[in-house]
């Protein structure tokens, strides 16, 4: 049996996704628990976490298919489902 590339990526893709929000409710009541300090570091590692993201995003972008390694040939699979990629599109 073989598997639609492209249906694998969007399945992948949506899997992903789907994971987020069913973490988001969760997250949402843990820092609500959180005090005012910690609730600030959070947001510091998160915008931390979201720059680094969004520069390994750019540094996909900036490679061409084929190139490289086996691990760039197919670059956008690694990132495609990050939040900063989904704001590309």
């Amino acid at each position: 049996m073989t598997v639609d590339s492209d249906a694998w990526d969007a399945q992948h893709q949506q899997n992903l996704i789907d994971l987020a929000d069913d973490l988001a409710e969760l997250d949402a009541a843990l820092l609500a628990q959180l005090g005012p300090v910690d609730r600030a570091r959070q947001v510091r590692a998160r915008e931390a976490l979201w720059a680094y993201a969004d520069a390994m995003w750019d540094a996909v972008k900036a490679t061409k298919p084929g190139e490289g390694s086996p691990a760039t040939r197919n670059p956008y699979n690694c990132v495609a489902a990050s939040p900063t990629a989904a704001l590309d599109t």
